[in-house]
């Protein structure tokens, strides 16, 4: 989904002078109601959603921009569209200054993850030296429709991510830690990290009615290295673990996961 497919020119007004929040949110479900992909679903239904949303806090999150955002069961698709209002309007902003660009998104009621990524590349795309102040000054649907594009990255597709796995590898005695590390070091993980735990006896030995169960003192050590490696690496991340503790079906103490991720960015300093 790249932004370009979900923003139409429809749902595009500039040069409005509203008076008040409700009125901004009414303009709104007027222009989202021209959408297609929203044909079946009545204004007041907008409104209720966009209503809702910013019961739980503003959406005007400062600099003269809002971005109201809703999902509503039914809709099958996201549509985006965006307002300018030049003389501004009281939207109960978080620096309290008054709004003079409003961008909106409806949305599918269970499609959240796309939701919050389309959101996220709004915002950054307003928060680009001088786009505003563009779109705010355009005095044509199609001439705030195209700055906007041409603002925007563009770039809302999620990258092919698919060739990552995450490993969490569970581990119970400290004499295995050193050589588990130098192994995750030779298969050549992107990042990988050691995190401490405590194991659950610790924890159910302090509770009355778990402790005559477990009467021996709780084993103090715990860790779980977490790292991203390649898919292909998977094979020989078990091997070069069981190299270290022997065969992880009959191993105690020691528990590994290995799962594909469809997503992963960045890297971590080891």
């Amino acid at each position: 989904m790249k932004l370009i497919d979900v923003v139409q020119e429809s749902c595009v007004e500039v040069g409005l002078a509203l008076d008040e929040k409700e009125d901004v949110l009414r303009a709104l479900a007027t222009a989202a109601k021209r959408a297609e992909g929203l044909e079946h679903v009545d204004e007041d239904s907008i409104v209720g959603g966009l209503r809702a949303r910013e019961a739980l806090g503003s959406t005007g999150f400062g600099g003269g921009i809002a971005i109201p955002h809703c999902r509503i069961a039914g809709v099958t698709q996201f549509v985006v569209g965006l307002l300018t209002i030049p003389g501004g309007v009281d939207f109960e902003s978080l620096d309290g200054e008054p709004v003079k660009l409003v961008v909106f998104i409806i949305g599918p009621d269970e499609v959240s993850d796309r939701h919050v990524r389309l959101l996220s590349t709004i915002s950054r795309t307003l928060m680009i030296p001088g786009a505003v102040k563009e779109l705010i000054a355009a005095t044509t649907p199609s001439g705030a429709l195209e700055s906007f594009l041409r603002y925007s990255a563009d770039d809302l597709d999620v990258r092919d991510r698919t060739t990552k796995c995450f490993v969490h590898l569970f581990i119970q005695d400290d004499e295995h830690l050193a050589d588990l590390m130098r192994a995750f070091t030779s298969v050549g993980s992107a990042s990988f990290v050691v995190i401490e735990a405590e194991n659950a006896s610790a924890y159910l030995t302090k509770l009355p009615l778990f402790a005559a169960f477990i009467s021996d003192s709780p084993k103090s050590f715990s860790k779980v290295i977490v790292a991203i490696a390649d898919q292909k690496l998977k094979n020989e991340i078990v091997r070069q673990v069981e190299q270290v503790v022997g065969d992880l079906d009959e191993a105690t103490g020691t528990l590994l996961t290995i799962q594909d991720i469809a997503y992963a960015a960045g890297s971590l300093e080891t």
